[in-house]
């Protein structure tokens, strides 16, 4: 795993503060597109568990900004695609809809076709508490796993 000097994070390689800023607004923007499919997909199932889910369709559609996104339940998540975008909501859909961790930002950053930002299961974990450190993102306490929000 590489280490982190002064905002680097990439295995071998420093990465420079703007890089580090870049990741920040590929979240923005992942959260900015993960909150209106939330939002859709509560408004499309009013009255809801979305604590478990157990009341809700295994697959189905929900549309947002104009366009279809199919949806499959898996657990207690949810995995959106729209052609080779992916958002997977793997768990606490109750919780917030501004919420997020490695997981689901890897597989969003691999959908769009990232090749700038070096983010991976190796050294998420190291990133993203340098981020805090920053003020960037904040750990939330009383979830499951490593979950974070923005600043």
């Amino acid at each position: 795993m590489g280490e982190i000097t002064n905002g680097s994070f990439r295995s071998g390689r420093k990465v420079t503060y703007i890089q580090m800023k870049n990741l920040l607004n590929v979240l923005k923007d992942f959260i900015s597109l993960q909150h209106g499919l939330l939002i859709a997909f509560k408004d499309k199932f009013p009255g809801s568990d979305f604590r478990f889910l157990l009341d809700i369709p295994k697959t189905g559609v929900v549309e947002f900004q104009n366009e279809k996104w199919a949806f499959n339940k898996h657990g207690t998540g949810v995995k959106f695609f729209n052609g080779k975008i992916v958002v997977d909501v793997n768990c606490c859909i109750a919780g917030g809809v501004d919420m997020f961790d490695a997981g689901r930002i890897i597989d969003y950053l691999e959908s769009i076709g990232n090749k700038e930002i070096d983010f991976t299961y190796e050294n998420s974990s190291t990133v993203l508490r340098k981020m805090e450190e920053m003020g960037f993102v904040k750990r939330e306490n009383d979830s499951v796993g490593e979950i974070y929000s923005l600043c």
